[in-house]
């Protein structure tokens, strides 16, 4: 009895489900096509074939179960006897009219678990090559591309040679090496990890410049994360550096977002526009300065960006970059500057030298501060200096409002701000 009761105690759980599938079963009138969905199961004849039951799988049939019907997965049975790389089960249930093309792609099970041969089977039978799967929407080339990316990612070589293979396989019999997922991702997108799979894709019509549900194209996303490997790779192979997203953004204003010093240097090297302008009017500048980065600022100063651009609202990078400081020097009073991501030596040294008097010589115009913040910067005045003026003038009028001089005292109007800013570079240069 004791034995018997421990046996019970052990299995219980599996006994209540047993029973409770098998209410579902009577409430569907013993139903050989009653769904056990709620188990992630389908009917009997899926579950049948999911665990290889091939004697099962034809009794059922010859009662009369439904091969076409559809689980939760959008899997037929046809689609596990793939999983199992069970090709007698999968004539068996084609030769009893299953739809092979029935639910989600069934390729891309195949390729999901790196099957090569029972992929060429299944395409000699007319599956189709560019089918999706239910939830990601991708194809059978997406699924390949992805395991190559994760395996070599993982170090695992045979693994990647054997999807690098199927990849080959695929487009040698014309998968789309363009179509896109549900989240408008193609296969190069998942390729770029590999430059030879990517080459591939590439030289077989893959669009280099495709954009996604952002508007971004590669060269945006691998800009933003500053590989400049991959970006050099895309630019090589024909991507525009200047491409524009749904916002405007160009692979420009993402390096700048992101303080990428060197990426905005290659791509300004490599054909960039320094001041093109987004959606709002705003220049990879207006962006930088916007977000405080010194070290940016300067960079795209140094390339030749327009310190005096101003954008929809008439703001230029310089009213940006003053507006941010202010705030800063907030946190400051308030000692809310935990957490806050921003570099606060470099605004101490301003602070430390308004209150050396610096800064106060040179009050009486900006330009004149200007100056002080170049001679404080560089310890002279030089025939390089005008390369860092414009920078100058955003920390500057920075400067002069974190030491609560009122910017709009000293700020002029952006033509009379031009016409001295030339007048003091030509004087710069002058021998």
């Amino acid at each position: 009895m004791d034995e018997l009761y421990q046996r019970w105690d052990t299995h219980k759980d599996e006994y209540k489900l047993y029973k409770k599938k098998y209410q579902l079963w009577e409430g569907n009138n013993f139903s050989l096509d009653c769904q056990f969905d709620s188990y992630h199961l389908g009917t009997m004849l899926h579950i049948a074939a999911k665990n290889g039951y091939e004697r099962i799988v034809k009794h059922l049939k010859d009662r009369g179960a439904t091969v076409n019907l559809l689980n939760k997965y959008k899997y037929t049975p046809l689609h596990y006897a793939v999983r199992r790389n069970d090709k007698d089960m999968l004539k068996y249930l084609l030769g009893k009219g299953v739809d092979i093309n029935c639910g989600c792609g069934i390729l891309c099970v195949a390729v999901e678990v790196g099957n090569k041969d029972m992929a060429k089977f299944l395409l000699d039978n007319g599956a189709n090559i560019n089918a999706k799967t239910e939830v990601r929407e991708e194809t059978s080339l997406h699924i390949a591309v992805k395991k190559a990316h994760v395996a070599l990612q993982q170090g695992n070589i045979p693994d990647y040679e054997k999807y690098v293979e199927i990849i080959e396989f695929l487009i040698e019999r014309k998968a789309d090496v363009n179509a896109v997922s549900q989240h408008r991702s193609t296969p190069l997108g998942y390729a770029i990890g590999s430059r030879a799979i990517a080459e591939l894709l590439i030289r077989n019509g893959s669009n280099i410049d495709f954009q996604d549900a952002d508007g971004d194209t590669l060269l945006h996303n691998v800009a933003h994360n500053g590989n400049i490997e991959k970006i050099e790779f895309l630019i090589d192979n024909g991507a525009d550096v200047n491409a524009q997203n749904a916002q405007g953004d160009t692979p420009l204003h993402k390096a700048a977002s992101r303080f990428r010093v060197d990426t905005i240097k290659f791509l300004v090297a490599k054909g960039a526009k320094i001041d093109i302008i987004d959606n709002l009017g705003q220049t990879p500048l207006h962006r930088a300065a916007h977000l405080g980065s010194e070290k940016t600022i300067l960079a795209l100063v140094e390339l030749g960006a327009d310190p005096w651009v101003e954008d929809n609202n008439g703001a230029t990078p310089i009213d940006h970059y003053v507006y941010q400081r202010q705030a800063w020097q907030s946190r400051v009073d308030w000692g809310f500057t935990q957490g806050y991501p921003r570099e606060t030596g470099y605004l101490m040294k301003l602070n430390q030298a308004y209150n050396k008097d610096l800064f106060v010589r040179y009050s009486t115009m900006l330009l004149g501060a200007v100056a002080a913040i170049t001679l404080f910067t560089t310890g002279n005045i030089t025939p390089d200096a005008p390369r860092i003026i414009g920078a100058a003038a955003l920390v500057t009028v920075a400067a002069l409002a974190a030491g609560r001089i009122t910017y709009e005292v000293f700020k002029p109007s952006t033509k009379m701000a031009r016409v001295e800013h030339e007048r003091f570079v030509a004087e710069q240069r002058s021998p």
